[in-house]
């Protein structure tokens, strides 16, 4: 029974690596064709380090999610949401970090910021449902 929990934890994985790649290259090219449609004031010049910054950070807490529900359920719930209430807090402080050091450009890092926190956030949920549901 090990095995098959093993066996399936496994291939959820690879299945969320696998459409985590796939949403994030439809992202990717999205970002692609509207920096080169619109003008470059309104965009972050730090745009392609939030995004990576929001694949990274999503496949590690994705990854922990996973391990505390591979270990138990009630884990599971304690982890998410000790994860997702720091998670907020740390981008919390670091926008308002960025924003005082880089006036100029606060607007369109905050914007953007807020724009991959809620599509990477949706993907993640659904992502999470999808696997509770199995």
């Amino acid at each position: 029974m090990q095995l098959l929990k093993t066996k399936i934890s496994s291939i959820f994985m690879k299945n969320f690596i696998r459409n985590l790649l796939i949403f994030s290259s439809v992202i990717g090219v999205v970002i692609f064709v509207l920096t080169k449609q619109i003008p470059v004031k309104f965009i972050s010049p730090h745009l392609w380090y939030l995004f990576t910054f929001f694949v990274v950070s999503t496949v590690i807490i994705h990854f922990g999610l996973h391990q505390a529900n591979k270990k138990s359920p009630q884990l599971f719930a304690r982890f998410f949401i000790a994860i997702t209430s720091l998670k907020m807090f740390i981008y919390l402080c670091f926008i308002v970090v960025y924003a005082l050091f880089n006036r100029e450009n606060a607007v369109s890092f905050i914007l953007s910021f807020l724009v991959f926190y809620i599509l990477f956030t949706v993907f993640e949920v659904i992502a999470l449902l999808k696997h509770k549901s199995n």
